[in-house]
């Protein structure tokens, strides 16, 4: 079965492997030397999918000085397209969609293969000014790409200070979005309460969860 038949029946776990494009600074020489590791590392570990981030300031999310400067990275889905030809293997392609004008979004969405599944991310804050809304890009792919799997980010250290990070997920559930992949889990309480305030909400509106993928860095 594959994954993304897995991902809809809510069956088995899976495993993925995540990284970060290289800097837009790259020559296309090393950014092809980088994507030949991953690969030979993926060729040992036999992931069931790879997760391509794709990066945003976030300086309204957290003003806080940073004590390096942001580095844009390349586009995920291009760095897929030019780096890793044909990888038998599905990938995961973040967008933060607030980055992209519709119309490059519709453009992506439309030239996306069957391999290929989504994780939209919306805009670090209210303040934060977008090309294209979170709700837009939903539905944009609702209409133009609903074959596209699309899955949406969890933040479990928010469930700790707000306590609605749970209606968060649902909400996006209600959006058509089939599973979650959580930021680097810090606080392992949080994830877990996290976790059973999705799944008690999900019983008392009578819904099925969707799952849930853990992101641990080594």
């Amino acid at each position: 079965m594959d994954l993304q038949q897995r991902i809809c029946d809510r069956a088995g776990e899976f495993l993925f492997f995540a990284v970060t494009p290289p800097r837009q600074t790259t020559t296309p020489e090393r950014a092809q030397e980088i994507a030949d590791i991953t690969r030979k590392r993926l060729d040992g570990l036999e992931p069931d999918g790879l997760v391509l981030y794709d990066i945003d300031a976030e300086s309204d999310r957290n003003p806080a000085e940073r004590p390096f400067p942001f580095t844009p990275t390349m586009d995920p889905a291009e760095y897929l397209a030019r780096h890793f030809g044909e990888l038998d293997l599905p990938v995961v392609v973040y967008r933060a969609v607030g980055k992209y004008d519709e119309s490059d979004f519709r453009s992506w969405l439309t030239e996306q293969p069957d391999r290929v599944l989504s994780v939209f991310v919306g805009a670090a804050s209210r303040e934060t000014p977008v090309a294209t809304t979170l709700s837009r890009a939903q539905s944009l792919r609702a209409e133009l790409r609903p074959d596209l799997l699309l899955g949406g980010v969890a933040i479990p250290e928010r469930h700790t200070r707000t306590g609605t990070e749970h209606l968060r997920l649902l909400a996006k559930q209600e959006a058509g979005c089939s599973y979650f992949v959580t930021q680097v889990v810090y606080d392992v309480n949080a994830a877990k309460d996290l976790v059973s305030d999705y799944r008690y909400e999900c019983a008392a509106r009578d819904l099925a969860p969707v799952p849930i993928v853990f992101t641990f860095s080594v």
